[in-house]
């Protein structure tokens, strides 16, 4: 398909969307106007029946109740002339932006296969060291020698997470713990970001 041929085809869908907005308007304008004139003219009849003393309480009150219906019967002839715009019909509504997610969410179990996305650069491996002194050292202790002082109010104590401990898990394992949370510990799924946990897993394996 040519440049021209793109161009006719977006200034005839620009000319569509226009020409149904307009008739939308206009139908709107109209049923609008329609209504107005029958609220004025069934004013105007009330002020007569109620002026009127030649007609008895019960006559002026079926006359009154008349009048009242007869612009709802009325309108109702016009419900199949208001707008039924057909699905996609330009112009279509635009969702606000962030408001429909389009990268999927974060599933994480036990039984799922994930993988190191990190190589651990030096900046990588130094915000690691900074999420491993917020989140975890008040518990496993800033190294393996010495817990936290959260840690040394828990019975037992948490593990220190030195060299032996890491070395006989996997990336994935540790992952998971931080994720999902590992017995005592919480999970951390929902305070930190994915790459932030590969950051904490990549300063793990470094021995502190």
């Amino acid at each position: 398909m040519n440049v021209h041929a793109v161009l006719n085809a977006g200034y005839a869908e620009i000319r569509r969307a226009k020409s149904n907005h307009d008739q939308n308007l206009n139908i709107t304008l109209i049923s609008s106007t329609f209504m107005l004139l029958n609220m004025l003219l069934f004013l105007f009849v009330l002020c007569v029946i109620c002026a009127s003393t030649a007609v008895s309480g019960m006559q002026r009150i079926s006359r009154i109740a008349i009048v009242a219906v007869a612009p709802l019967l009325m309108a109702a002839m016009w419900m199949d002339k208001q707008p039924s715009p057909k699905p996609y019909q330009a112009p279509v509504l635009v969702s606000p932006a962030g408001s429909v997610p389009v990268t999927g969410t974060e599933i994480v179990s036990q039984d799922t296969e994930v993988k190191n996305p990190l190589s651990g650069t030096a900046a990588e491996l130094s915000r690691g060291k900074t999420l491993f002194a917020t989140n975890c050292a008040m518990c496993h202790g800033a190294s393996s020698a010495e817990r936290g002082p959260v840690g040394k109010k828990l019975n037992p104590p948490p593990p220190g997470l030195g060299p032996d401990l890491v070395r006989d898990r996997t990336d994935a394992h540790i992952f998971k713990a931080v994720t999902l949370g590992f017995g005592r510990m919480p999970p951390f799924k929902d305070k930190l970001t994915r790459q932030e946990r590969w950051e904490l897993v990549n300063y793990l394996r470094t021995g502190r």
